[in-house]
């Protein structure tokens, strides 16, 4: 079946209503102000064209309604073959085993392989089996990477618990990291750790210089320890060398600043 020949004057009014703006749209690339007029004086003075051209129009048209209802993919290539083979998949659908229908819709988007396989069905079947069967081996393949690496986290997490089994760490949040992500944030945890036990004792020492505090703490993270008053966490200005204590309370913030430690 040869493309039909889609001008303004073959597009009812009856037919489209909605499409036409879209027809202006996709052939024009944009949509004029006056496209109802211009849809007007052009349908009164051209010549209609055959009745079996503006069957497969409407035919067009009525495909891409019930594309856009089903929620089937957009098609990819030039204007006319998507109109063109929008139609093509429509009709090529029923002919489609149930096991593959959809998997063919999602999968096969691009207008011309509907064109060229418009009267081969079992080869549109075929393109989208071996679509799943592509699909399906990066998913077990990328399941396969998944469990690999969550075998390695567990041996990085028990060997850190292990070493420092006073750090608290959110063991499920952490399987699921990176492995180069959580070997870091262990590193990190740990680092912190240490810190917390050096500065726990100035922070006690000083904590008398508690004030509110609604602003955001300056620095890099360099220590987080719990005290008898509640959680504190400890920056840095890598620049000043001066340590921020930030208490967090029920009651709200709580900081002070020392110069160094």
């Amino acid at each position: 079946m040869a493309f039909p020949v889609i001008t303004i004057s073959t597009l009812h009014p009856e037919d489209v209503s909605d499409e036409c703006a879209e027809y202006f749209a996709d052939y024009f690339g944009y949509v004029p102000d006056d496209w109802e007029q211009i849809w007007a004086e052009v349908s009164a003075k051209t010549p209609r064209l055959s009745a079996k051209n503006d069957k497969h129009v409407a035919a067009i048209l009525a495909a891409r309604r019930a594309a856009k209802a089903a929620g089937w993919p957009e098609l990819t290539g030039s204007t006319k073959q998507k109109w063109w083979a929008v139609q093509i998949r429509q009709t090529l659908f029923p002919q489609l085993s149930e096991d593959i229908r959809d998997h063919a819709i999602e999968t096969i988007t691009a207008a011309k392989v509907w064109i060229d396989n418009r009267d081969n069905g079992q080869a549109i079947a075929t393109l989208a089996r071996q679509a799943r069967a592509e699909h399906e081996a990066r998913l077990a393949e990328h399941r396969a990477l998944l469990s690999a690496e969550k075998a390695h986290n567990s041996k990085l997490i028990a060997d850190f618990q292990a070493a420092h089994p006073g750090i608290k760490i959110d063991r499920e949040a952490m399987l699921l990291r990176a492995p180069h992500r959580l070997a870091q944030d262990l590193e990190n945890l740990a680092s912190q750790a240490t810190a917390g036990h050096e500065l726990a004792p100035v922070f006690s020492a000083h904590s008398h210089l508690l004030k509110p505090f609604a602003g955001q703490p300056g620095g890099r993270k360099i220590a987080d320890f719990d005290t008898s008053q509640g959680r504190v966490r400890a920056f840095k200005n890598m620049g000043t060398g001066a340590v921020q204590f930030l208490l967090d309370t029920p009651a709200g913030k709580q900081a002070f600043a020392l110069a160094s430690v």
